[in-house]
Parts: structure tokens; sequence; C-alpha cells
């Protein structure tokens, strides 16, 4: 499991990326998802890892999903 060091960084470059998508216009955050989509689900299937990190994983669904809410509402 990593540190709370890692955590608290991983978890602040997902907070980085969520502004950052939100500067994005909609045709861009189209072109944007797949990619990101790709990425977690690689993440999730453990691609590059010994074993899967549920809390950050987690961390980033949640972000995810925050940022979708907003946007749609």
């Amino acid at each position: 499991m990593p540190d709370k060091k890692a955590v608290k960084r991983v978890l602040g470059e997902i907070e980085k990326l969520s502004e950052n998508l939100r500067e994005l216009d909609k045709d861009d955050r189209k072109k944007v998802a797949k990619p990101l989509k790709k990425l977690l689900l690689a993440y999730a299937a453990g691609d590059g890892d010994e074993k899967f990190d549920d809390l950050l994983f987690d961390a980033a669904v949640d972000k995810v999903f925050d940022f979708l809410a907003d946007e749609i509402f």
C-alpha cells in the first residue's frame, strides 16, 4: 500500500486534471474522455502494477463522476 504522501500527491494530480478538464469546451472534452476512460480501465485491470489499489482507483473514479455530474447538472 502506498504511503500517505503518495496518496496525497496522486489526489492532488487528480484535482489538477479535474481543473484542466473544466477548461475544455464540450467538443474537446469528448476527445479526452476516451483516453481517460482507457486509463482508468487499464488501472482497474492492474495493467503494469502487481496489485490493484482500491483507494486510489476509487478516488480517481469519484473525481471523474464529480466532473461529469457538474457538467450534466
